[in-house]
């Protein structure tokens, strides 16, 4: 198996614990998230998101040894079919797991499936501002 096709593996791997909610996501910026592994030297895998308004949308996943870039795979849309699915299944799981979408969605779908009044009591001591 080539260094390419073992980053691959070890990224589906990742995404199928990612849908088990086993993988501490953090934020590295607002399209990148990374998770972070144990040992010496420091390592992590990020994982990214670009559009660009004259090019089509990329993904990018990157292993990093210390800072620097140990092996990476790029996929713009139209590419790869397989690989750009694969790494936005990654992409679109790390941002569930950091920003927590799935769990706010659970709590208006409960308050939405019960019988009592929706939203929160208006608070009158403060002005939102609109």
């Amino acid at each position: 198996m080539t260094p390419d096709e073992q980053f691959v593996s070890t990224l589906e791997k990742l995404l199928e614990r990612s849908k088990k909610n086993e993988v501490n996501w953090q934020r590295g910026s607002q399209s990148v998230f990374l998770v972070s592994f144990q040992g010496s030297p420091i390592t992590h895998i990020s994982i990214a998101f670009g559009s660009p308004e004259a090019a089509p949308d990329w993904f990018e996943a990157a292993l990093y040894v210390g800072n620097e870039i140990a092996m990476a795979l790029r996929v713009e849309e139209g590419g790869d079919t397989e690989q750009f699915d694969l790494l936005y299944e990654l992409w679109k799981n790390a941002e569930r797991s950091v920003v927590k979408w799935d769990q706010s969605l659970n709590v208006v779908n409960k308050a939405l499936d019960s019988e009592e009044m929706v939203g929160a009591a208006p608070d009158t001591d403060d002005d939102i501002g609109f």
